[in-house]
């Protein structure tokens, strides 16, 4: 990854993270988030088509995980790369 991209997938992070106050997302956060219900956050996690780890009775979803996600899906999406 360049040096842009990685400033990029930083500052994704950095907004995600002054929005919720925490490097770690909750499912319910991260549904927030993309405007989704928390059930398909936990179906995609499971799934690995959403960033997450899911561990007991938990979910957890490291910020820089999304924005790294986010990116991607950007690349994929405008450039067909």
């Amino acid at each position: 990854m360049a040096i842009e991209e990685k400033e990029i997938v930083n500052g994704i992070a950095e907004d995600i993270k002054s929005r919720y106050g925490t490097a770690i997302l909750t499912a319910d956060d991260f549904a927030d988030y993309l405007g989704v219900s928390r059930q398909t956050v936990y179906n995609k996690i499971c799934s690995g088509e959403y960033p997450g780890q899911h561990s007991g009775r938990s979910y957890t979803i490291p910020v820089y995980s999304v924005a790294l996600w986010i990116f991607n899906l950007s690349r994929t999406k405008v450039g067909g790369k």
